[in-house]
C-alpha cells in the first residue's frame, strides 16, 4: 500500500466529501481523510487536497498556496481542487491548482491528475528505498 496516495478533504459539506469519495477515491484505490485542522493539509502527504477555500483564512490560503509553489508546481505532483471559487495568483495559472467544475471532462482531468500524482509518489517512494538501501550498506 502506497501511504502517500492519500486524498484530504477540508471544509467540505458531508455531501461534498461523499462526492469527492465516490468520483475520486473507491474506483482507484486511495485513500480519503478529513483534515481536521488547516495545518493537516501541509503536514500529511496527499496526492489530492479538496478544500473549501472559505473554511480558511486568508493568510492559510495564501500559506496553502506557497507550500504548493514551493513544494510541488515544478513536478505536478499534488493536486489542489477548491470547491468554491477562489483567486489563483498568476504564478499558478496552469499548474494542477483547479476550481470545481461539473462536467465528466473536468472530472477526467482530475481522475488522470490524480493518477499521475500517485506515480510520482510511488517513483519518490522507491527512489527513497533504494537510498535507504544505499545507506544501509555504508
Amino acid at each position: 500500500m502506497n501511504l502517500w496516495s492519500n486524498i484530504y478533504t477540508y471544509g467540505l459539506t458531508p455531501e461534498e466529501t461523499e462526492w469527492v469519495r465516490r468520483t475520486f477515491v473507491t474506483d482507484f484505490g486511495y485513500h480519503l481523510y478529513e483534515a481536521e485542522d488547516f495545518s493537516d493539509l501541509i503536514a500529511f502527504p496527499a496526492i489530492g487536497l479538496f478544500v473549501q477555500p472559505y473554511a480558511m483564512d486568508a493568510d492559510e490560503r495564501e500559506m496553502l498556496l506557497d507550500f504548493y509553489q514551493v513544494a510541488h508546481a515544478h513536478d505536478r505532483s499534488l493536486i489542489i481542487v477548491f470547491m468554491d471559487v477562489v483567486e489563483i495568483p498568476l504564478a499558478l495559472v496552469g499548474t494542477s491548482i483547479y476550481i470545481y467544475e461539473w462536467g465528466r471532462e473536468w472530472i477526467a482531468r482530475i481522475q488522470d491528475g490524480l493518477i499521475s500524482c500517485a506515480g510520482i509518489r510511488e517513483q519518490e517512494r522507491k527512489d527513497a528505498r533504494l537510498t535507504m538501501g544505499d545507506i544501509e550498506e555504508e
